[in-house]
């Protein structure tokens, strides 16, 4: 979508100053006489790109629309860059962003005035989702915010759009016969939920502009002002039903207007500083309005009034403006509010995912528990049980009888019994040749005496 979009940069090649470097209306005209004699404002280069593109990038986005809306329910949230919930808004500023991002900008959304988002912040629009005019809070904010830099933007888009009923009516022509019935049932009920949601809201007037509901709904024939140049009215789609007029005192400069009656404009902050744009509706900002090229063409000239270098800010509001929240320098601080200050929140983060990792590696207990059997190191019998599993894997009997009773011998000076020495007389150990055993086949079996390590220990249980 951002390769489709119409390029931005062109219009700063005309070397146009831009309004907010000029503290007053004759001044910026001057300029421009110098610049572009006649007052004749920065003229497009011819677009090299074929046409069959933008035409293409239309139908895709067409298409996706579409197919977003007639199998689901078509989102309509007003003012929003995405939604959470379904998809993009063809009442958001989605396209809006990228076209900022095109001319170099880095975008942010925002839901609230901070002292963050004033330091950082050289341009922001806004695009209240409120029929009312914002509140005094809100207003001194801004104007503050204006007052502290000169480079600095507040873009105001108007609520009076609903870009549903266009949507709706524009999928009909070109819809399948088995659901045209069911077109035609959303674009009433679009109608019906655009008229529910406007109501009859009163005009009001605020420190920046008068807001006129009096009027009548029309549709926009003929433009004027400098953001006319190049723009077919007869190939737009731009709507407009209740009027956001500057006071009759301030100095402004109207940028857009149809039959005298303004669709853009800008004036000085009042307490110095930036600049103030006012757009009557997003009928040719948001995002299914931005399809026509037309449309894209006087969001250009939009993008291109503001700080080239600048970081750009959308603020998402209801009511009567967005919440301004509390210094956090006059908060209290916290023990969590380490977690928000760098280093020391990334050092605490890996330290914690440690932590959760011994835990788990330390605490669980998989299983049903067991107690092992205890063994005692002090029991002469598991060392009689060893000496003869090493007896019995030498495979010799009579070997293994010699070693027990020479044992016996030795320890309590017993004789050899009978049976043992029934066909044969058993030598002792002292009788036997170097390097031979009882059995004449085992030389390297081990020596009870140097096995058993014990002098004057208690008797052998039994005889194997």
């Amino acid at each position: 979508m951002k390769q489709r979009l119409w390029p931005t940069g062109r219009w700063r090649a005309a070397g146009v100053s831009p309004w907010r470097r000029h503290n007053s209306t004759a001044t910026y005209r001057a300029t421009q006489q110098r610049r572009l004699p006649g007052l004749t404002p920065p003229t497009r280069q011819k677009c090299t790109r074929p046409a069959r593109r933008d035409l293409s990038f239309a139908l895709i986005l067409l298409a996706s629309l579409t197919l977003c809306g007639c199998e689901e329910q078509l989102e309509t949230e007003h003012g929003i860059r995405a939604s959470t919930s379904r998809g993009v808004s063809v009442n958001g500023t989605t396209v809006l962003a990228n076209l900022f991002e095109q001319a170099g900008h880095d975008v942010h959304t925002r839901r609230a005035l901070t002292s963050k988002l004033g330091e950082r912040a050289t341009t922001i629009v806004w695009v209240p989702d409120s029929f009312a005019k914002p509140s005094d809070e809100v207003i001194d904010w801004f104007n503050n915010w204006l007052a502290d830099d000169p480079d600095r933007t507040l873009i105001y888009i108007g609520r009076d759009f609903d870009a549903a009923p266009l949507y709706w009516d524009a999928v009909i022509p070109g819809a399948p016969a088995g659901k045209a019935a069911e077109l035609r049932r959303r674009l009433n009920e679009a109608k019906l939920e655009r008229v529910a949601s406007r109501g009859n809201p009163d005009s009001a007037e605020c420190e920046w502009f008068k807001l006129d509901y009096s009027g009548r709904r029309r549709d926009v024939q003929t433009l004027s002002g400098p953001w006319s140049a190049g723009i077919d009215p007869k190939k737009t789609q731009l709507e407009l039903e209740g009027r956001i007029k500057p006071h009759e005192l301030d100095d402004h400069e109207v940028l857009l207007e149809s039959q005298d009656d303004p669709l853009a404009w800008r004036t000085q902050s009042m307490h110095g500083g930036g600049q103030l744009i006012v757009v009557g509706n997003g009928s040719f900002l948001l995002n299914y309005p931005l399809i026509n090229k037309e449309h894209r063409k006087l969001a250009a000239q939009l993008v291109a009034s503001v700080d080239p270098d600048g970081r750009v800010a959308f603020i998402e509001s209801e009511g009567d403006g967005p919440p301004i929240n509390e210094d956090p320098a006059n908060k209290i601080p916290s023990a969590l509010s380490m977690f928000t200050v760098w280093p020391i929140n990334v050092l605490l983060l890996h330290l914690a995912a440690l932590g959760v990792v011994l835990c788990v590696c330390w605490w669980p207990i998989f299983g049903r528990p067991k107690s092992p059997p205890r063994s005692d190191a002090s029991d002469f019998g598991r060392h009689v049980d060893a000496l003869g599993e090493m007896l019995e894997l030498t495979g010799d009997h009579t070997y293994a009888t010699m070693r027990v009773l020479q044992y016996q011998q030795s320890q309590r000076g017993e004789a050899a019994p009978a049976s043992a020495s029934h066909h044969t007389t058993t030598p002792t150990l002292t009788q036997l040749p170097t390097g031979q055993t009882a059995s004449g086949s085992n030389p390297g079996a081990p020596s009870v005496a140097a096995e058993s390590g014990h002098r004057g220990t208690p008797p052998m249980r039994g005889q194997l």
